[in-house]
């Protein structure tokens, strides 16, 4: 709990900070900045669960958001940014996944609080939640997800089922490595 709530004040800090040192671009955003300080904090493995949710969540809400900008879809999701009703919507947004995912709960909570007290030289509450790299790896992140969709779930389980299926039946690199495994040795010539 310690270590969340140094989380929340270093990324409040740093917010602070962006209002007066980087450009109005809004990067980094309050996502990007908590997941930058987790992964430095904690490493790989404790919260990756997490880590996922946010990331395909900034991917899916990003490319909605660009989507809009760039004229592709007729509605322009980040207008809405500016509603009075936005901060509401994700407060219940928050609240919903508190349950579930108490980190984007406080995550989202950070991101309210932020915009009330305009951390950020933007007025629209997007800006606290997005900005193009989280966006650009919750993409990434996305489209790793689709892939490995299609792959084998244990590659172990792959690994002994293909080679444990007759010659006739393999393909690819299975069939690769028992033909590489199971041919002859060839003599070694001793004039060498």
């Amino acid at each position: 709990m310690r270590r969340a709530l140094l989380i929340v004040v270093v990324a409040v800090a740093a917010m602070a900070m962006e209002k007066e040192l980087w450009p109005s671009f809004a990067f980094p955003s309050i996502p990007t900045l908590w997941l930058a300080i987790d992964f430095f904090l904690f490493g790989r493995e404790p919260h990756r669960r997490m880590r996922r949710f946010v990331l395909a969540a900034a991917g899916i809400v990003g490319l909605f958001l660009y989507a809009g900008l760039a004229g592709f879809v007729p509605i322009d999701v980040y207008r809405l940014g500016f509603s009075p009703f936005a901060p509401i919507v994700l407060a219940l947004t928050g609240v919903f996944l508190a349950r579930s995912h108490r980190a984007v709960a406080w995550l989202i909570a950070v991101a309210l609080i932020a915009d009330d007290l305009s951390l950020l030289r933007s007025r629209n509450l997007f800006d606290y939640l997005l900005d193009p790299a989280i966006v650009a790896i919750g993409l990434v992140r996305l489209s790793a997800m689709a892939v490995t969709a299609f792959l084998p779930a244990d590659r172990d389980t792959a690994r002994s089922e293909s080679a444990a299926a007759p010659a006739h039946r393999r393909t690819g690199a299975a069939s690769l490595r028992s033909a590489i495994r199971s041919a002859p040795e060839w003599p070694r010539d001793s004039s060498r």
